[in-house]
Parts: C-alpha cells; structure tokens; sequence
C-alpha cells in the first residue's frame, strides 16, 4: 500500500495513474452499487426518514430509493474533494494525487452510466447525456496532466480543488435537502437557505474567483501553462472557457431557478398548512403527503445534473412533479 501511495509522489506516470484510477473505480462503483442499502438502514434511524415513506419522485422512483442512491454519489465527491483539500493544504502530492484518481474514476463511471443510459442517466434524453459525457471527458483530460506534471504546482492544485470542492458540495445538497423536510413552513424555510448558500459556494469557486479577482487562478495557470508548453494552454483554455464556464453556467441557471420556486413553494406550504388549521385536520402524515402530491418539489428541490437538466426547456421534457405511491 506505501509502495501504491508512493507512485503517486514526484513524477507520476500515466501507467501508475491509470492503475490506481482503475482501482478506485472498481471500489466505489461496488460501494455506489453494494452501499445503498447500508446507507439505507442507517438513515432509517433518522427522525426525518418516515416522513417520505411511499413517497415517489417525478420519475416514479421511490424517495427512499433515491436518497441512497445520492448519498452514495455525495460520499464518493466528498472523499475525492476532501484528498484533494488535505493535499493541496499539506503540500503532499501525493495526497492530492489520491484525490485526483477517485475524481477521475467517478467520471469514467459517470461517463459510462451516461453512454450506456442506466442507472442514475435510466430515461435521461440523449442531449443531457452529452453533455454531461462531454464534460466528464474534459474533466478526465484536466485531470490527468494535472496529476502527471503539475501536481506540485500550487496553483494547478487550487484550480482543482475548485472544480471537484464545488461538485461535490452540489452533490452532497441532494440527500442532506431531504433533512429539513420541505413538506413543513420551517422546513422550505430551510431549504431555501441551504439552496442559497449552495448557489453562492458554486458561483464563487466556479466564476468570482476566477474572473472578477486580479490576477486571477484562470491567468495565473494559463500563463504557466503557456510558458511550459503552448499547446497545453491552448487546450485548457478551450476546456476551462468553453466547457467548463458553458457547463458550469447551466448548472447555474438551474440552481437559481429552484431557489425562486422555492420561495413560492414556501407560500403554497404555508396557505395548505393554514388550510389544515382552520378544518381541523390533524393527521400529519396525511397532510404532509397531500402537501407533497400538490407541491411539485421536482421543480425546486436540487437534484444530480442529469436530473435538473432533464427538465430543462431544451430537452422537450416537463417536470412532472412529485406523486404520492
């Protein structure tokens, strides 16, 4: 295992890359697989998990399904992101290293889901697995170098752990929503709040910090890159500009989005829980299922990529809503 671990420090080859994204692939597309009903028994131990009990999503998958399935996902980015902040704060390379193969191996899985159209991309329309197989390739070919030759490049480490920090934070939203039970005034109250601060973390690392600051992160490695190999810097500067900002900005729109539904979805939540007041209706469990039939959460609630651009405009598709099984 030192030996493993030591391949990963100084000059990295593509082989010793390969091996150990290999590796990772086959151990946590088991755990994505073989994980789901641990985390399952686990959160069912949670006050908040009765409170979606033969609750479906828009696509007619169980809520208590797909809450698994996007923790499993939220755990295999925030071990990648977490490598790579420990590494990058250290000064290991190694470490970073080790972060940067459990990324590029959630892409390779991510890729072939989405080529193959199962899983979590099961009935995605074809333009969205695209797109996200696009960038799941530009992520992999910014990875790779980033692992080989410039791993002990500070800034190459910090524009890194940008990207893979913000999808991973966006990933862990989708099961920790669930929490605050949106079904209830205070609980929209505090989805909001976490969609809100979510949007700002995405914008910050994905945009403010690249753009709007002097001498920005973009420029720095842009220029490095330049001065090394020419080349490369044309690449990046392809990739970073026009699929990661075009991507990136998608993801944005779709975030803000939901916030403003979200606030609507408050108000109707509040009038319904008003509505059960004044005809004394005092069956929560049933109330709350009729407040989740009526609300369509699917239209604000955040979900992995696929799923909110799914029911973008541009793929012809309507959000159908939640339903009650």
């Amino acid at each position: 295992m030192e030996a493993m671990f030591a391949s990963l420090g100084g000059e990295v080859s593509h082989i010793a890359l390969a091996m150990h994204s290999g590796l990772q692939l086959l151990i946590w597309s088991v755990f994505a697989e073989l994980g789901q009903p641990l985390i399952r028994v686990v959160l069912s131990v949670l006050p908040f998990w009765r409170n979606f009990e033969n609750l479906k999503t828009g696509s007619g998958k169980l809520v208590w399904d797909y809450i698994p399935a996007s923790a499993a996902v939220a755990l295999w980015r925030a071990t990648a992101a977490l490598a790579c902040l420990c590494g990058h704060w250290q000064g290991v390379p190694q470490l970073f290293n080790v972060g940067l193969t459990i990324e590029i191996s959630y892409r390779l899985n991510d890729f072939v889901l989405g080529a193959l159209g199962v899983r979590r991309h099961s009935g995605k329309p074809w333009q969205v697995r695209g797109v996200l197989m696009l960038y799941n390739s530009f992520s992999i070919l910014l990875a790779v170098p980033a692992a080989v030759s410039y791993s002990d490049d500070p800034d190459v480490r910090l524009l890194v752990l940008l990207l893979i920090g913000s999808g991973a934070a966006l990933a862990a939203v989708v099961p920790l929503q669930y929490i605050f039970n949106p079904m209830t005034l205070g609980g929209c109250k505090a989805l909001l709040g976490l969609q809100v601060v979510n949007l700002m973390i995405f914008l910050w690392c994905r945009f403010i910090v690249s753009i709007y600051t002097r001498n920005s992160i973009h420029t720095r490695v842009l220029s490095m890159l330049y001065a090394r190999d020419p080349t490369r810097a044309y690449v990046f500067a392809a990739g970073i500009f026009g699929v990661s900002y075009g991507f990136s900005g998608i993801i944005a729109v779709l975030l803000f989005q939901r916030i403003r539904k979200a606030r609507h979805a408050g108000t109707k939540v509040k009038h319904l829980l008003k509505y059960f007041q004044q005809n004394k209706k005092d069956n929560v469990k049933e109330n709350q299922a009729y407040i989740w039939s009526s609300v369509k959460f699917t239209d604000f609630l955040i979900g992995m990529p696929a799923d909110m651009m799914s029911t973008g405009p541009w793929c012809g598709m309507r959000s159908k809503g939640f339903k009650k099984a």
